[in-house]
């Protein structure tokens, strides 16, 4: 693998520096007895059999993968990915005793959408993640176990637990079951953060099939649980209120807002520090909507809105359309409940309905973005407006480096520098581009760098293309095999 540098015009690079992640398997903590194959009953054993085989107690084999499981090709080393066949959503992202909980859509035996189970992977520090066994599954032909969330019950407001629970354990999740001829709400709950005992009736219900993904929260204004859900084609996001989350009463409705494309889908209401200024460390509230389709650039997209929450209601500060993230790839937003130290994280699935069922990678379809660090901050897009925009950097990324290979000085050379890089695993590059101060910048005046892999043939380019505004881009239009 080798970078190459290149600075065009009077731009010069500064600094860079190129740490080593750690090798393909580590992110995943992917030890044998993790292996754990979808089907398998609780109990039953797996191991890994080098070429990426598994069997179980029986010795039957139960799938035979080549090469072994993340090490194929065109599988990301650092973005969550299933074992196997097809993810989507990520759902019931809770913080409990320490461990981070993320599940997800996932279909067990296909690697295309459908047949909805909620598939899970545990981390200490969202990203060396452990594979567990499905969560939730259906039980019925034709039925799917839709997106939602998890909270945590410390007060065993539902009467699940008992005292043998720990309180920061008391696991309860919030799913849509869809049906050919309904979308309604269910509970499962769980005591061990792995197997989850189903509620046995619907708790919300409105003869609708178009009525999904819940996203539950403790509302310390109201001292009741709240749960935004989205009324997908209606284009309206209704808030129920409970006690208990068994019994429900409709309190608001956000309806009709921003670009409303095909329908709504996983509406998150959450709250963001804000990050300095007057108000630094307030806590604000911030409302995220999927659209899909209808993204400006096709497909699907995120939206967002920053306002207040008066314990039944939201409302926008203005009506203005911001974007989540302005990539093809970042779909299903979610926020992670009960987060330590105030702070607000959040995961995206990184695919987009666009193209989602042909992406070519095999024996698994669809990676989980980056875990994403929120703050507000204030900024000025005009020189006569000030704003609020939504930060979401990459979360805690030191734990994944572990060496320099490569630090420069001021290189004060315009024009190209090729910096070779060899090892396994994943690069981390950071590079600072300097302009002399007299200099005149045009739209011709660039920094940039690209990486290409293997023999040269596949690469990606980034860089900072100056002017008023400066844009920073990555093409990865190279990047294909």
């Amino acid at each position: 693998m080798k970078s190459s540098f290149v600075g065009a015009a009077l731009a010069t690079l500064a600094a860079a520096y190129v740490c080593a992640a750690p090798s393909p398997s580590d992110p995943f903590d992917l030890r044998p007895s993790q292996l754990v194959h979808p089907r398998m009953n609780d109990g039953a054993d797996a191991s890994s059999l080098g070429n990426g085989q598994c069997r179980n107690s029986n010795g039957s084999s139960l799938a035979r993968y080549q090469p072994p499981l993340y090490t194929e090709p065109v599988r990301p080393q650092i973005h969550f990915s299933p074992t196997v066949n097809f993810m989507n959503d990520p759902n019931g992202l809770v913080y409990s005793n320490g461990t981070w909980h993320l599940f997800y859509q996932y279909n067990p035996d296909e690697n295309v959408a459908g047949n909805q189970h909620w598939g899970h992977a545990v981390s200490t520090d969202l990203y060396h993640w452990k594979n567990l066994p499905i969560a939730i599954a259906p039980e019925k032909e034709g039925e799917g176990i839709f997106s939602g969330n998890a909270v945590i019950d410390f007060e065993n407001t539902t009467g699940f637990f008992d005292e043998s629970t720990p309180k920061d354990q008391r696991i309860v999740a919030m799913y849509t079951l869809n049906t050919p001829t309904s979308q309604t709400q269910h509970l499962a709950y769980s005591s061990d953060g792995i197997h989850f005992t189903k509620y046995p009736q619907a708790v919300i219900s409105r003869n609708q099939t178009q009525f999904r993904d819940p996203k539950a929260f403790w509302d310390e204004k109201s001292k009741r649980w709240i749960v935004a859900l989205a009324l997908s084609q209606e284009f309206g996001v209704v808030f129920y209120a409970s006690p208990n989350m068994k019994e429900w009463q409709e309190v608001g409705r956000f309806q009709s807002y921003g670009i409303l494309g095909y329908q709504y889908e996983c509406p998150d209401l959450f709250q963001v520090p804000m990050e300095g200024g007057p108000d630094d460390g307030k806590m604000m509230w911030v409302l995220a909507i999927s659209i899909n389709p209808g993204a400006p650039i096709g497909g699907s997209f995120v939206q967002y809105w920053v306002g207040d929450w008066d314990g039944s209601n939201f409302h926008p500060r203005d009506n203005a359309v911001r974007t989540m993230d302005f990539s093809k790839d970042f779909y299903a937003f979610s926020s992670w409940t009960n987060s330590p130290g105030k702070k607000a994280y959040a995961i995206a699935w990184a695919n987009n309905w666009q193209y989602s069922q042909v992406v070519p990678t095999s024996p698994f379809r669809s990676i989980q973005s980056l875990p994403r660090e929120l703050t507000l901050k204030y900024y000025r897009p005009t020189p006569q407006f000030g704003d609020l925009i939504l930060n979401n950097k990459p979360a805690n990324l030191s734990v994944l480096r572990s060496k320099t290979l490569y630090k420069s000085g001021d290189d004060k050379n315009v024009g190209n520098k090729t910096v070779k890089l060899t090892g396994k695993g994943a690069f981390d590059i950071t590079a600072t581009f300097k302009l002399p101060a007299n200099v005149n910048i045009t739209y011709n005046t660039i920094g940039s760098f690209e990486i290409f892999a293997g023999d040269g043939r596949q690469s990606v380019k980034t860089g900072i293309q100056m002017g008023e505004p400066t844009f920073v881009y990555i093409d990865r239009r190279g990047a294909g095999q």
